[in-house]
C-alpha cells in the first residue's frame, strides 16, 4: 500500500466535508436573471476578462486575437482595439470610476481605468506600461528602469497610478495631475 500524502488526506477530508454539506438540488434561475450576449467579432477572440463601466459597456480582453474589446450590451456593438503584434492580454480590471481595461506582449498582463477614463495596461514585453485614450485613440508609453518589473496589478486615485513591481520588488507611482 502506497504511503498516504498529506494533500491526499486534505483532499479526502474536504471533498467529504463538502459533499457532506452540500445540498445537491438546485432549482432554475428564472430566464430573465441569465443573458448570454454574442460578440459580433470576425472571429474567436479568446474573451480573457471583462470590466463594466458606469454607462453599462463592457471592457474585454481578447487574448486570442491580441485585441482589447468594448462590448455595448444595449446595442450589441462590440469593438476590438489591436495592441501591439504579439500580444496577448490576460486580465481587465475596474477602475473608481467603474472603467475596465486588460492586460499581455505588448504581454499585457492588467488594466485599470483611472478617474478620467484613460486605460493603463501593464507591457511586460515592453517593460513599461501603457497609457490608452479612448477619445484620441493613442497610447502613451511609460517605461521602467529596470529590466523585468513585471507589473502584475494597477490601481489608482485621483493624479496617482500605483504599480507594484513584481519582479523588481519596487513600488512605483505615475503621477497623472
Amino acid at each position: 500500500m502506497p504511503p498516504i500524502s498529506r494533500r491526499r488526506t486534505l483532499g479526502a477530508l474536504i471533498t467529504g466535508a463538502v459533499a457532506g454539506s452540500v445540498p445537491w438540488t438546485a432549482t432554475a434561475a428564472p430566464e430573465n436573471r441569465v443573458q448570454s450576449c454574442p460578440l459580433a467579432t470576425p472571429g474567436r477572440t479568446g474573451i480573457h476578462d471583462v470590466a463594466t463601466t458606469p454607462d453599462g459597456g463592457v471592457w474585454f480582453s481578447a487574448q486570442r486575437s491580441g485585441h482589447l474589446g468594448w462590448f455595448d450590451p444595449k446595442i450589441g456593438r462590440t469593438e476590438l482595439i489591436a495592441l501591439r503584434k504579439g500580444s496577448s492580454p490576460h486580465g481587465v480590471i475596474q477602475g473608481p470610476d467603474k472603467a475596465a481595461w486588460p492586460g499581455d506582449a505588448p504581454k499585457t498582463y492588467v488594466v485599470y481605468a483611472d478617474e478620467r477614463d484613460k486605460v493603463w495596461l501593464s507591457d511586460f514585453g515592453g517593460n513599461a506600461a501603457l497609457r490608452f485614450d479612448p477619445e484620441a485613440e493613442k497610447f502613451e508609453r511609460f517605461a521602467f528602469p529596470r529590466e523585468a518589473t513585471n507589473i502584475r496589478q494597477i490601481l489608482g486615485r485621483a493624479g496617482e497610478v500605483w504599480l507594484p513591481e513584481s519582479g523588481t520588488e519596487h513600488i512605483t507611482v505615475i503621477r497623472t495631475a
